[in-house]
């Protein structure tokens, strides 16, 4: 392997470039390099971000990947945090003005034996630190989970919904038009862009007091079914 003294000035330049706007396995690639070369490359002129950091190679981490690179695709001019700050990970994904959106994808499973139900399950613990949560999701099971094109939906669903909520899932009748939890949120990729650019033209940001009545209605429910449960227990025990 050529060490970084032996890649050409242009190549690296190059590299530099593109990691301005692309993950860095993705920049790499791009001008030639592996994944390796383009983090020594990255670390030794001090441009390496804590989200190429953070290596994960599970398929969760992939497919969630996917999401993020549809929503730019759809909503360009929409300001990637990941890639522009690099001290620490925050709890939304992009920004379109001052609005700060999450963006999840999920490729769904079947939730009993036999594949009767199908739902795409989304956890929400960041509700009170963004505005709005955008979900991918991929319709047909057999789809290929890795193929950006099998994610044709998506939920749009402002952070106020799911006060009250630790995860949104979405039961797969929803595609049929049955009315489902959280169905009345999910649309076609199609209408993304103008529903979130609505959104930032026009949402203020919740008031400080709304967001901690939402926290400590969520801390009263998390020690109600603490309690709960000990008491189960402790009935179980006696």
């Amino acid at each position: 392997m050529l060490s970084t003294t032996d890649f050409p000035k242009k190549q690296v330049e190059a590299f530099l470039q593109a990691y301005q706007n692309n993950p860095l396995k993705a920049a790499a690639c791009s001008v030639g390099l592996d994944l390796y070369q383009g983090y020594i490359i990255a670390q030794k002129h001090k441009v390496l971000r804590l989200h190429d950091a953070i290596v994960q190679n599970s398929s969760g981490s992939c497919i969630g990947t996917i999401g993020e690179e549809l929503f730019a695709k759809l909503i360009p001019e929409a300001v990637d945090v990941n890639l522009n700050i690099s001290m620490h990970n925050p709890n939304y994904d992009f920004l379109l003005g001052k609005l700060r959106i999450d963006v999840k994808t999920s490729s769904g499973f079947s939730s009993q034996k036999g594949g009767s139900s199908f739902v795409y399950r989304f956890r929400c613990q960041n509700k009170f630190d963004c505005d709005v949560f955008v979900l991918f999701v991929k319709p047909d099971p057999e789809a290929d989970q890795f193929d950006s094109a099998a994610y044709t939906h998506c939920l749009v669903i402002p952070s106020i919904f799911l006060f009250g909520n630790r995860q949104v899932e979405l039961n797969a009748r929803a595609f049929k038009g049955q009315k489902t939890a959280w169905s009345e949120f999910l649309m076609p990729i199609e209408k993304l862009a103008e529903t979130i650019r609505l959104l930032a033209a026009n949402t203020m940001p919740l008031p400080p007091d709304i967001i901690e009545a939402g926290r400590a209605n969520e801390e009263l429910k998390t020690e109600i079914n603490k309690k709960g449960k000990n008491e189960k227990c402790n009935r179980t025990t006696a």
